[in-house]
């Protein structure tokens, strides 16, 4: 992949451009390699420029904050007071990428398990454990409120988490288990394999993958509209699960809704891919 081709990605998946923007950049990127010359070029670099100083401030921003107090966590513990949240990402001054497993755990400790060193920070009702490299693994408690997590290449793994998550992976498979929550999960390269059990009345989750398949099992219980859409892929729905609308299969974007379960108004799942397909089936 490109170095011009990620950054675009990587601004569809920070939020700074729309789907509609990438698509632009991205058609782009291509006549102009195509052609090997690039007339849209200053346009194109003016564009990412913009968004990426855009996104540098706002880092520098957060980490001008005031210092942060040092958590003791020997033994790969500490304890997640109520209320906290928590945010998982590798150390900017080491981004050695990896891949990050989160799992619910019984009790009010968090469990870390790492390949290599790790530090525990607080700011005010934030807990932060940063990785310098390798795979990561931790356990959370019904504690905590929320997660962010994120992970330059590895794959993201979550398993029976009961909290709202915000997901992000710059190139690895997004796989959410056991998901009851509101969640946002976002990949710039792999697949998606989501399994939804049943959701919290109003609540609304977006899942997308710039290049990948997603794959999306409900369970039983669930009730609610799911929305997807995929600009190149294909939209494949399981016969029998629900009432299928607003499905356009043949022009561009390619998109399907479907209203699941008795009480379809309840919660709203939205899954998008730019290059792959859309898979929605029941599941047991």
């Amino acid at each position: 992949m490109s170095k011009e081709r990620h950054e675009v990605l990587t601004m569809l998946a920070e939020g700074h451009i729309t789907v509609e923007d990438a698509e632009r950049l991205l058609d782009a990127l291509a006549a102009g390699e195509a052609k090997r010359t690039r007339p849209e070029a200053g346009w194109l670099d003016l564009k990412i420029r913009d968004a990426l100083e855009k996104g540098g401030r706002r880092r520098k921003t957060k980490r001008s904050r005031r210092e942060r107090e040092t958590v003791d966590s020997s033994g790969g513990r500490f304890v997640v007071p109520e209320g906290s949240s928590l945010v998982l990402r590798s150390n900017p001054a080491h981004p050695g990428g990896g891949s990050v497993s989160l799992r619910r755990l019984a009790g009010e400790e968090c469990a870390v398990g790492c390949e290599g060193p790790f530090a525990v920070y607080r700011d005010e009702e934030t807990l932060f454990i940063e990785w310098d490299y390798g795979d990561i693994e931790v356990g959370v408690p019904d504690a905590a409120v929320g997660i962010k997590a994120q992970t330059l290449g590895g794959n993201l793994a979550v398993d029976d988490l009961r909290v709202p998550l915000d997901l992000l992976t710059h190139g690895g498979d997004l796989r959410l288990s056991g998901i009851c929550r509101s969640v946002i999960a976002r990949s710039l390269g792999g697949n998606v394999f989501l399994e939804v059990t049943a959701l919290d009345p109003g609540t609304e989750s977006e899942v997308t993958t710039n290049e990948g398949d997603i794959f999306a099992t409900l369970g039983p219980e669930f009730s609610g509209t799911v929305k997807a859409t995929t600009l190149a892929g294909d939209v494949q729905v399981e016969d029998g699960l629900g009432r299928v609308f607003d499905h356009n299969v043949e022009g561009m974007p390619r998109a399907t809704a479907v209203e699941v379960g008795p009480d379809f108004r309840a919660a709203t799942i939205t899954i998008r891919t730019l290059r792959g397909s859309l898979f929605l089936e029941r599941g047991q």
